[in-house]
């Protein structure tokens, strides 16, 4: 009994427990349903707040790794700041929690990730979808890298319906008819790029120094509605580029469409790096499921025009390798080049951080690079090419061991900053065709001067020559550098520019004489043994060039071909070959570039270091400018003279006036000291060397007159005729007589004056300068009384006695020296019989007239052509008329000086006595744009070297 109590009482504490814990629990439910409404509120406020704190710091990033596609994300987009990034945004994550959608981007693994990307879908709307996605994708690339993307878009089936913004893209690559040939492409473009970039150190193309790598494109690969319209071929070299593209910085984006097989026995594991994206799950209800991909489609047509315009708006970046950090080397290392067997020099950068280089001559292994060419369009980089070439070779090679020729087109000035360079030999601006094959004459016979010597002295060349101590003197490197090389043949009729350049090429190498010829395409019309003359050029190179030419290309092989379509896209990148275009040596690169200051600043520290050097071991450099008039210390010899400290004594200008022009002197053949000659400097003639100038001797009819109506040309000869006799002798062996009767006030009125007062009289030179015509009288009587006293001088005292030079501009305005009509016809004046007295019989007696006059009309009303015209031996002509020419030189090439145009000013130099005829550029006082004095500062610094030696 006492258990079933005891069973009982425990009933009985379990149910009043029960009551007890159902009392709580109803409190607990109570309590519950108090405040469980609370609880949303409470989460739902901070799902809120981060939710706005996730969105404010997503909109720091760059709208194109995680914006959506709304008009106002995109407001801000900076292109000049975009940059390859690691992740590329595909469509937005979106978690449901307490009815509130979290959202966050969705994000691929992008550059540097080693994948490729493949879109896929199955059936009509998922298709659609994924084409959507694709395009977005598209987007996103090209403002992400913006002009360093470039593109390959394939769409065999929808014939590029599926890149409705093709046209807005940048660097699209056009597609054939065969897609595996468009792939290829692409193959190579991996292929070169590993090659040419990747190492040890850099294993992948976003690793690449980034100055480096922004001359580069990244590439991606679209592949649309994939693999319908795609071939076998196709398909596996696009599984190739996608495998092994990302190294070299080439993406492969697929849209694959389930809906068409792949071919028997291939699968898309062949993508075996791919980021699947799959829209073939249907999308579940936001309320079921805790998150979904909403994936992206392509922007409105609102936002695309906003996108592509900024896009199209930016400058493309880009990075400067500066010819400091390339070719610049220490001052206390300038000119310590040995050019024995080469020459040689930094141009730019290939690959990571590797030099690009240039050279001529024969290397270690007795590899030869003679000559080299260069095919390059308008702003493709060429000048700065040049500039890093010439001052890269300038500062490490001396005026010794390398010379320039340097030679512009018709239109070119790429050359002008080297006039005063001091290894420059020959600087020609706006070069006519015929004055460019007037060069490759003095190459050629430079060429067969040290033959010469080579075999006199049993040398196989320039190096072993150099190894015998250069026993007839020194023989630099020649670097000849041609821009717009096909002008050599306009008018060559006989085909000698074609000639001399197989010459060269042939030859040149083995005398140390190279070629760099430069165009925007490598042939050139009329160009005859075009084959036998590349086929001698080792060097070839080229920068951005017409499709067609590049593709018409024979001295590159198909790999270098495909590399200068490639790379060759941008100013300053170029393709060097230096093996005569074999396979296996295409480098391409970027060349340097030198700011012009940093470039003038360079040119004139080398001129102060070669001021020490005597001007006999430095190049007689000289300069023409086709376009304008000469510069008188352009010439050689007057810049040699004005640069000596005295005057020189009659034996040296004898040995000067007989030396040839290869050895610094005049070549004068018929130099004759007993004549007391004296050269005068008027301009330059149309070729390389020939400084035009006339002889005046102790012969008959040892005059000179100038007529026309430039009176600029007219004053600018006489000031180069005074200025050279100055330069010539002392003041004891030469006094000067100037009756200037120009128009006072006139541009030129002052130029003679000007000359007496700043370089005759400081010198020490007896002038007689008047403009009055009252005085001329007392001035020719003078004259004449010399002229009597020397014709009874011994010949050995007449040869001693001061030679006079006597100037005379615009005779016709001395009203006394005109002819008079006396009935029978026109005689001389009074004073006219004294001045034909002086002109008939003043230069075998060391007396010589130069006159000017400005036509022939003026000049006879002065001097009878039969009677007196022929007494002036030495005539320059400017333009005139055929009647006046014929009166003049005897024939109507003075009346056609002018033919190509009023510039350059030209004249016609006539010796009657040897029938010799030249047609020269005249000095002038013609204003220069960057000179308007030219000719007067000229005068002045040639005054003050003359003063110093007095």
């Amino acid at each position: 009994m006492s258990n079933i109590e005891a069973l009982q009482q425990e009933i009985r504490d379990l149910e009043a427990q029960i009551n007890l814990v159902t009392g709580q629990a109803n409190q607990l439910i109570l309590h519950g349903r108090t405040h469980v409404k609370q609880i949303s509120p409470f989460f739902e406020t901070q799902l809120n707040e981060q939710q706005q704190k996730a969105q404010t710091q997503i909109q720091t990033f760059d709208p194109v790794h995680a914006a959506d596609w709304t008009l106002a994300q995109w407001q801000q987009w900076n292109a000049q700041t975009a940059n390859p990034y690691s992740i590329l945004r595909y469509g937005r994550l979106i978690e449901n929690k307490l009815n509130q959608q979290f959202s966050i981007p969705a994000l691929l693994p992008f550059i540097g990730n080693n994948s490729s990307i493949i879109v896929q879908t199955s059936g009509e709307q998922a298709y659609e979808q994924g084409k959507q996605l694709l395009q977005s994708l598209l987007i996103r690339t090209a403002l992400m890298v913006p002009h360093q993307a470039s593109y390959s878009l394939l769409d065999p089936a929808g014939n590029g319906q599926a890149y409705p913004m093709r046209r807005q893209l940048p660097n699209v690559t056009p597609n054939s008819d065969d897609v595996a040939r468009d792939v290829d492409q692409v193959i190579n473009e991996i292929r070169r790029k590993i090659e040419t970039y990747l190492d040890a150190e850099v294993r992948s193309f976003e690793q690449i120094p980034h100055e480096i790598r922004i001359n580069e494109h990244y590439h991606f690969v679209f592949a649309a509605n994939f693999p319908n319209k795609y071939d076998r071929r196709a398909i596996e070299k696009l599984q190739s580029a996608a495998i092994t593209g990302p190294q070299a910085g080439c993406y492969v984006f697929i849209h694959h469409n389930q809906d068409y097989e792949l071919p028997r026995d291939l699968s898309m594991d062949g993508f075996s790096n791919a980021f699947w994206i799959d829209l073939t799950q249907k999308h579940l209800d936001l309320h079921s499921t805790p998150y979904i991909i909403q994936h992206d489609a392509a922007p409105s047509a609102e936002v695309q025009k906003f996108v592509f315009e900024r896009l199209a708006n930016t400058k493309p970046s880009d990075s400067i390798i500066t010819w400091q950090d390339v070719a610049g080397i220490p001052e206390q290392q300038w000119w310590t080049g040995d050019s024995s067997q080469l020459i040689e020099v930094p141009i730019g950068k290939r690959g990571g951080s590797e030099a690009l280089k240039i050279w001529f001559g024969e290397d270690a292994e007795g590899r030869p690079c003679a000559h080299g060419i260069l095919g390059a369009m308008t702003g493709s980089g060429k000048s700065s090419l040049y500039h890093s070439l010439i001052l890269g070779l300038a500062v490490r090679y001396s005026p010794a061991e390398l010379r320039f020729y340097l030679i512009d087109g018709k239109y070119g000035v790429e050359f002008q900053p080297y006039r005063q360079l001091p290894h420059a030999e020959v600087v020609s601006l706006h070069t006519s065709a015929e004055l460019s094959r007037s060069v490759l004459a003095e190459l050629l016979a430079e060429m067969e001067r040290r033959n010469a010597i080579f075999t006199r002295r049993g040398v196989t060349g320039i190096s072993s020559y150099r190894r015998q101590g250069q026993p007839d003197g020194s023989m630099p490197r020649i670097l000849l550098i041609v821009d717009e090389y096909q002008q050599l043949f306009e008018n060559d009729r006989d085909g000698n520019a074609s000639r001399m350049l197989n010459q060269l090429s042939a030859q040149g190498r083995n005398t140390g004489i190279h070629m760099l010829l430069a165009s925007q395409r490598y042939g050139a019309a009329g160009m005859l043994n075009q084959t036998a003359i590349f086929g001698n050029i080792h060097l070839r190179m080229a920068m951005q060039m017409a499709e067609p030419d590049i593709r018409a290309l024979t001295e590159f092989g198909s790999r270098g071909k495909g590399l200068i379509l490639a790379t060759c896209n941008r100013p300053g990148k170029l393709v060097i070959n230096d093996r005569a275009g074999d396979e296996n040596a295409n480098f391409a690169g970027k060349t340097a570039f030198i700011t012009p200051e940093y470039r003038d600043q360079l040119i004139q520290q080398l001129i102060a270091k070669a001021q020490p050097i005597p001007p006999a071991d430095l190049p007689q450099r000289i300069v023409f400018n086709g376009n304008s008039q000469p510069n008188v210390l352009d010439n050689p010899v007057i810049r040699a003279l004005t640069q000596r400290k005295n005057w020189p004594a009659p034996s040296e200008i004898d040995q000067l006036a007989k030396r040839s022009q290869a050895q610094g002197g005049w070549e004068v053949a018929d130099w004759h000291a007993v004549e007391r000659p004296f050269v005068a400097w008027i301009g330059q003639e149309f070729n390389v060397r020939g400084q035009a100038n006339l002889i005046l001797r102790r012969r008959d009819a040892e005059h000179g007159v100038i007529v026309g109506n430039n009176h600029a040309a007219r004053y600018g000869m006489m000031l180069g005729i005074i200025t050279s006799f100055a330069l010539q002798s002392n003041p004891q062996a030469l006094r000067f007589i100037i009756i200037d009767r120009s128009i006072s006030g006139s541009d030129w009125s002052s130029a003679l004056e000007h000359l007496s007062e700043n370089l005759l009289r400081p010198a020490g030179y007896t002038v007689g300068f008047n403009r009055k015509e009252a005085a001329i009288e007392g001035m020719f009587d003078f004259l004449i009384t010399i002229l009597q006293q020397r014709k009874t001088l011994a010949e050995d005292e007449l040869a001693q006695a001061q030679s006079i030079v006597v100037v005379m501009s615009e005779i016709d305005r001395i009203e006394q020296l005109r002819r008079i009509n006396d009935g029978y016809g026109f005689v001389d004046s009074p004073l006219g019989v004294k001045f034909h007295q002086l002109y008939s019989d003043g230069s075998r007696y060391g007396i010589h007239l130069i006159l000017s006059a400005n036509s022939m009309r003026s000049f006879s009303a002065i001097i009878d052509e039969k009677r007196g015209l022929p007494y002036f031996n030495h005539r320059i002509a400017l333009q005139m008329s055929e009647e006046e020419s014929f009166a003049l030189v005897r024939n109507r090439k003075a009346a056609m000086l002018q033919v190509d145009g009023p510039y350059p000013v030209s004249a016609l130099y006539t010796n009657i006595e040897n029938d010799q005829q030249k047609r020269i550029k005249p000095y002038s006082l013609q204003p220069d744009a960057e000179q308007p004095n030219r000719l007067i500062d000229e005068i002045q610094l040639i005054g003050q070297s003359l003063s110093d030696r007095s």
